[in-house]
């Protein structure tokens, strides 16, 4: 493999298929599907992950409604499948096979930056915890073991702190982003392809810490 086929938008395209993508290759079926909310996520699909598709790969991904409220982008073209294994991603059952981030992400901060917005873009939440003005929070989720590890690695790199934790009632586990300074570290160093994530930014406000009597004399 090439060092200048690794590109940034490489690094996204990876992490949006570990986020809420997977690829399928068995005998002649090779195939890739990428999955969201036909409602909050189609504007990222037909503005982002379809112009990424094409531009990556010269091929012209399909995009279908499904149910529950899914949207779905998929490709069946098995020189694309060959060309996204031998770029590090494992066909199947990514729990089962306890996907990773592929190691030549790791070689670049750059490229590790681009594959973290791919995976928050798909697979994160941004949100307010309160009504009204104030700072989002962010958080990922996943129950991939490997994947965790691989995501914490790279927001050590990043240099954005956040830290996992257990949810109830779900099968994924948390990293959750919700200092104020990390929100915004997060914001303008890896940011957002996915307006619905921008979206929870609009009318925030940076609440000030309290002066206290000794500093305020200072």
């Amino acid at each position: 493999m090439k060092q200048q086929e690794f590109t940034e938008e490489l690094a996204e395209f990876l992490g949006v298929v570990l986020g809420d993508g997977n690829i399928y290759h068995k005998d002649s079926c090779c195939q890739l599907r990428i999955v969201g909310n036909k409602i909050k996520d189609k504007e990222y699909f037909i503005q982002r992950i379809l112009p990424l598709i094409e531009k990556l790969f010269e091929i012209k991904a399909k995009l279908r409604e499904g149910k529950n409220n899914c949207i779905i982008a998929y490709v069946y073209n098995k020189s694309m499948i060959q060309k996204l294994e031998n770029f590090g991603l494992q066909p199947g059952n990514k729990l089962k096979n306890q996907v990773r981030i592929p190691e030549w992400i790791f070689n670049e901060r750059k490229y590790i930056i681009a594959c973290v917005r791919g995976l928050i873009d798909t697979d994160g939440c941004v949100f307010k915890k309160y009504a009204g003005p104030g700072r989002p929070q962010i958080e990922f989720y996943s129950g991939i073991k490997s994947l965790q590890a691989d995501f914490e690695r790279a927001m050590r790199v990043v240099g954005v702190e956040g830290k996992w934790r257990k949810t109830k009632g779900r099968r994924a586990d948390v990293f959750g982003i919700y200092k104020n300074s990390e929100v915004a570290k997060y914001k303008n160093i890896v940011g957002f392809h996915n307006n619905k994530h921008l979206k929870h930014f609009e009318n925030e406000r940076i609440v000030p810490r309290a002066v206290t009597t000794a500093s305020a004399h200072e």
